[in-house]
This record gives structure tokens, sequence and C-alpha cells, in this order.
């Protein structure tokens, strides 16, 4: 596999929002399925607007100890919090990424909130400041 193959899709853009409560217009906004999430162990709990293209992933912190508590804390009113793009192997992905300078900055493995397949994220400081997700492609449609 090679670095310019790697990315299949994307799979959710996910913004982080003080309070899932106010998300009105964007419901409104997009004619689709809602489905709602928690996860004690990211600390988060998640509404996901589920679109053809990809899922637009609303996040709110739990609690202080959060994994998105310390970016709503420098931005109060929310914002885009990561892109999370669509891959084949994650081990395989990560190890060639890794090969070409790209870090993970996920510890150990932890499962994605929408599908449940593998996760992890890349440092931000090797990618314009951007933190990417990469997910694990579903088996199930994988081409």
């Amino acid at each position: 596999m090679r670095i310019d193959s790697l990315i299949k899709g994307i799979s959710q853009i996910a913004i982080v929002v003080p309070s899932l409560g106010d998300l009105g217009s964007w419901t409104k906004l997009f004619n689709s399925d809602v489905q709602t999430y928690i996860s004690q162990e990211q600390g988060v709990k998640a509404l996901v607007i589920k679109t053809k293209m990809c899922d637009i992933e609303f996040l709110e912190p739990l609690d202080k100890q959060s994994s998105i508590a310390s970016f709503l804390e420098k931005n109060p009113k929310g914002g885009i919090h990561h892109i999370c793009f669509f891959v084949d192997e994650l081990e395989e992905s990560l190890k060639i990424l890794k090969e070409e300078g790209i870090r993970s900055i996920t510890r150990g493995k932890t499962l994605g909130l929408i599908h449940k397949t593998p996760v992890a994220f890349l440092n931000p400081k090797d990618l314009s400041n951007v933190l990417i997700e990469l997910e694990e492609l579903p088996k199930e449609i994988r081409k």
C-alpha cells in the first residue's frame, strides 16, 4: 500500500458544541437521520446527522475531564474539532504514515462512536495544525 492510496473517503466532520440541545438550526439544515451516542471512555455525548456523503458529528463534553473539554474552554461557542477519514487497515496505515513522519497521538486501541471500528488521531503538528482522525472502514462496506 502506498501513502497516496490510504484515504478511502470522509467518515465524518466533528464539531464541538457547548450543548447538544442547541442544534435546532443544524437539524433543520439537514433533513437526515439523527442518532445519539454516549462514550464514557472519551467523555462525550454525540449527536450524529447521517448524510449520503459523510456524517456530521456534534460532540458535547460529559465533564471537565472529557477529551474535548479543553477545546471548548479555548472556543466557548464550539467549532470544528476534527475531520475523520476512512482507511482500509488502520494499523497498516499508521505504520506507513509513521515512515512518512506523520505521528499518531492515540494511545491504546480505541473504537469510534459511529461504526465501532478502530480509530486513531494524528498529530496536528504534522498536518498543518488540523486534527485528523483515521477510522478503519467497516468490513461490510469495503470494496
